[in-house]
């Protein structure tokens, strides 16, 4: 089976032009920020708050995966750190929750409370 080319689709020698280059991508930045300004401020803020949940829940996923290394505790520290049990943290399930009930009502109330 034979393979043709599309005219003007073959790669050329010549070499990249720079500022042509940096011209293209201000022209699709503009665009973009164009484009971003047709969005409502409340549509933006809850992607953002929704963003932040899905990195938080990443991040809690990556030191979940990679065990922490473990603490050097000088003799001084632990002779002074307090004796019992630690106090339990709150899982990353709870953690997680609040972040998307507070990212899902703080709209929701800012609607509320303007006039």
């Amino acid at each position: 089976m034979e393979r043709r080319l599309v005219p003007g689709g073959r790669r050329e020698d010549k070499p990249l032009d720079v500022d042509a280059a940096k011209s293209k991508l201000q022209e699709a930045l503009k665009a973009l920020d164009a484009l971003l300004a047709t969005v409502p401020d409340s549509v933006l803020e809850r992607s953002r708050r929704v963003l932040e949940v899905a990195r938080a829940k990443e991040r809690a996923a990556e030191q979940e995966a990679e065990p922490a290394p473990a603490p050097v505790v000088e003799e001084a520290e632990a002779a002074a750190a307090p004796s019992g049990p630690p106090a339990e943290a709150p899982s990353v399930a709870a953690v997680d929750a609040a972040v998307v009930d507070e990212a899902v009502s703080a709209p929701a109330a800012a609607a509320a409370a303007s006039p």
